[in-house]
């Protein structure tokens, strides 16, 4: 018997079966269907008529080898001791077999084993037509190569090469090479199994579904896919507690309409609120793809009213360089978001976009330049919980584009002159703003130009640049009834220049290369008058290391920093000259100011000669460990102002922990500590009766976010995974801060049958998002799978 790769997973302890399979019986949706009576065994197959082949059309050549052949007049074959017979990528072994020439019929008996590309049967005798691929065999062992997964059966029927009928028969797709009366973890049993390759298809009649030695589930029909490729049908149902929700439970059908079209529908009883159905549409053209996601729930019995949302997320591209996307998250209320977090995928999830874009690309001096004309449409919806009093909870919702008009180009001349252009025309307005916000709304027309030159050697780079901001301003009336206008013209002279030197040395007991990178960054920028101006779509730059090289501190147009300064910096790296990895980044950068900075990101003046100093760094030196890290320090006082410094270790595949601090002075100080990893693992060779039993590892894997401002946990998730090759079960459990006062714990068991449906295959999306360096315990579907080590 062969012995199939999944065996080498590993059971649980028996003390576990019990909640463990009444976990499985949530896992199956049954359908009805009628009986099927055992038929007779079929006699030696009919020969079926044969075309006579063209001359240049030969029939595949059959090849029969044994220890001895006899061959009798009239095409009648006789082969006995080690007989093998091929025929394309079918091979039949046997101790005896008589082959009919004329008939085109093969009958073998003892230790039969026919083999048909990854599939594989075996049995006691066989009686087969060769060149149809059909026959029968009695008291069959089988397997679907693509899935590992196969079974027993008294009687099978090859139909032809995709499509078997076995009666009496069972399924699995765990090892099934146990001592007598053990069963595997989980097995399908019934009256007749008919399998359908082509249409990736099995379904069983007067089934039993057994976990872990318990029937869980009795079904007069039962359909399940055979191979890795997408199958529409129901899915096992899916459930998930929430301390707002109760008990959300859900059976999805998946609609494979297309190759390039699918959906799946699912109808949901939530306890607390009712019933609720979600659709997803799956779409991909050769030019466009996207999803379209909406869920309804009529009558929530918590709120009082319908409630429902929407998502939409589209990309398209055209040959003449024309792209386009669409963006589009919308809810029924504002507390949403709170009872129903796991539906609202976007990063903020109390500021809801909707984001229209399409953009055409010229290329009117070919390789010299490029011209880009775009188009956009932004708006906002807000989520404002009007039940809390705390003023930190209201969101001020954002300037939105209605629309948005551009154009941007380069031209770079054979002397490396550069000249760069871009001209914006916004209507900016708000909705869904909190009481007391007085912004009003507008028009900007805005021009930025420059034009540059870069000199370029072995030794390093100097580009100067001068460049052009200028902006007009026409806004709505205001509460008092007044308008503004205003045109403002501001230029910028700056120089950025960096060095490069590299030398050979010796670090972490090996030879490594080491370059050393000065930095200098020269602005000039003029004071002009900006207060009365609006803010629309601009924002203080962070601190890092990409900011502090560039001549703004602002983001957007409606605020240029006034600037007299020289930006100094150096960064060296140590790497290995033969693969180029990089093992050891440190970096410093620091401004020198010539005089006072009027216009600052927090409004004041900025007397200082000198600004807040920072480094930075990364390592990867040390063997599976690496760190990261950014600080700024505000030399006057010799205080970190802001910091984020994290560390990793990776030993191996499914082993992952990592912590992260991030502190920022009067505002968050914070650390984050993830990770997944084994704790408990048993060989599959052990098994306390005698023999080989499976084999399975148990994970742990989570996160915590704590604030020490706070004293309390904003965010948490963790729980347990277990792997026993053959099916996965998951429990987790959620608990989200959505107040200073307020969270929601969400709680959600899983179970996945490999073989016996696709739902599930890939851990949650949560922890994939949520938990650095987290590895699925399954690949999507049509992807090897990688054992856990």
């Amino acid at each position: 018997m062969f012995r199939s790769t999944l065996s080498r997973r590993r059971c649980l302890p028996p003390s576990a079966r019990a909640p463990l399979a009444l976990a499985a019986a949530l896992c199956v949706l049954a359908g009805a269907a009628g009986a099927q009576v055992l038929p007779r065994v079929r006699a030696t197959p009919l020969p079926s008529p044969h075309e006579t082949p063209a001359a240049s059309d030969q029939p595949p050549s059959i090849t029969l080898s044994a220890d001895d052949i006899v061959s009798h007049v009239g095409g009648l074959s006789q082969a006995r001791g080690g007989v093998v017979l091929e025929r394309l990528d079918t091979r039949l072994t046997a101790d005896y077999l008589e082959y009919d020439q004329l008939s085109d019929t093969a009958h073998a008996q003892g230790h039969v084993r026919i083999a048909r590309g990854l599939d594989w049967f075996s049995a006691d005798r066989l009686d087969l037509e060769v060149g149809r691929d059909a026959g029968s065999l009695i008291d069959t062992e089988y397997e679907l190569g693509t899935r590992k997964a196969g079974g027993h059966a008294r009687r099978i029927e090859l139909l032809d090469r995709e499509h078997t009928t076995a009666y009496q028969a069972d399924y699995t797709s765990c090892p099934r090479d146990l001592p007598a009366g053990r069963q595997p973890d989980w097995i399908i049993s019934g009256e007749r199994i008919d399998i359908d390759t082509a249409a990736n298809e099995g379904h069983a009649t007067h089934a039993v579904l057994h976990f872990l030695g318990v029937p869980i589930l009795a079904a007069p029909s039962l359909s399940f896919p055979v191979t890795a490729d997408r199958k529409s049908g129901w899915l096992p149902p899916t459930a998930d507690f929430s301390s707002r929700n109760g008990l959300a439970f859900g059976v999805p059908y998946y609609w494979n309409i297309a190759p390039n079209l699918d959906t799946t529908l699912t109808p949901e009883l939530i306890t607390k609120r009712g019933a609720q159905l979600t659709a997803e549409v799956r779409y991909l053209e050769p030019h466009d793809l996207g999803q379209l996601t909406g869920s309804a729930l009529p009558g929530d019995r918590v709120a009082g009213f319908s409630r429902g949302s929407i998502q939409w997320a589209h990309e398209g591209q055209r040959a003449d360089w024309l792209t386009y996307s669409a963006r589009l998250q919308r809810v029924s209320d504002d507390l949403y978001w709170k009872d129903f977090p796991n539906q609202m995928p976007s990063v903020t999830q109390r500021l809801l976009p909707t984001d229209l874009s399409g953009r055409r690309r010229f290329l009117p001096w070919g390789d010299d330049g490029e011209v880009d004309v775009y188009a956009r449409v932004q708006r906002f919806q807000t989520l404002q919980d009007p039940s809390d009093s705390d003023p930190e909870a209201v969101i001020q919702a954002p300037y939105q584009r209605s629309p948005q008009l551009g154009m941007r180009g380069t031209l770079t001349l054979p002397d490396q002159l550069r000249f760069d252009l871009e001209t914006e025309a916004n209507r900016f307005d708000l909705s869904d703003r909190a009481a007391g916000d007085q912004r009003v709304g507008g028009s900007r027309l805005h021009l930025t130009g420059a034009i540059s030159r870069e000199f370029r050697n072995q030794w390093g780079r100097i580009e100067p640049r001068l460049s052009i901001n200028g902006a007009s301003y026409h806004t709505d009336l205001d509460q008092d009834g007044q308008r503004f206008d205003a045109t403002r013209w501001i230029p910028t002279f700056s120089t950025d220049s960096t060095l490069s030197f590299e030398r050979e040395t010796h670090l972490f007991g090996r030879d490594l290369e080491q370059t050393l990178e000065p930095h200098f960054l020269y602005v000039l920028t003029p004071y002009r008058d900006q207060s009365r101006l609006p803010m629309y779509d601009t924002a203080p730059k962070d601190f890092n290391e990409v900011s502090i090289y560039s001549d703004n501190d602002f983001t957007g147009i409606d605020r240029i920093a006034d600037e007299h300064q020289l930006t100094a910096g150096a960064t060296t790296r140590f790497s290995d000259p033969v693969n180029g990895r990089e093992l050891l980044r440190l970096g410093l950068a620091q401004r020198l100011l010539f005089r006072t900075q009027e216009i600052t990101t927090d409004g004041t003046p900025d007397q200082r000669k000198v600004s807040d100093l920072l480094l930075y760094g990364s390592s990867s030196a040390m063997e599976h460990w690496s760190f990261d890290g950014t600080v700024e320090v505000d030399p006057s006082n010799s205080g970190a102002q802001r910091a984020v410094v994290s560390t990793r270790y990776h030993p191996g595949p499914y082993r992952s922990l990592s912590l992260t601090y991030r502190y920022a002075r009067a505002a968050s100080d914070q650390y984050e500590l993830a990770g997944q990893w084994p704790v408990y693992h048993r060989d599959p060779g052990f098994d306390r009766d005698g023999g080989s039993g499976c084999g399975g590892t148990l994970y742990a894997v989570g996160r915590l976010d704590y604030s020490v401002t706070d004293r309390r946990a904003t965010y948490g998730i963790g729980g347990l995974e277990y792997d026993a090759g053959c099916w996965v079960g998951r429990l987790m459990v959620e608990r989200t801060s959505t107040g200073r006062n307020e969270s929601t714990t969400h709680l959600v068991l899983q179970l996945e049958l490999n073989g016996l449906s696709s739902l599930g295959i890939g851990s949650p999306r949560v922890l994939k998002d949520n938990v650095p360096g987290y590895q699925p315990l399954r690949n999507d579907p049509g992807e090897p799978d990688v054992p856990p080590n």
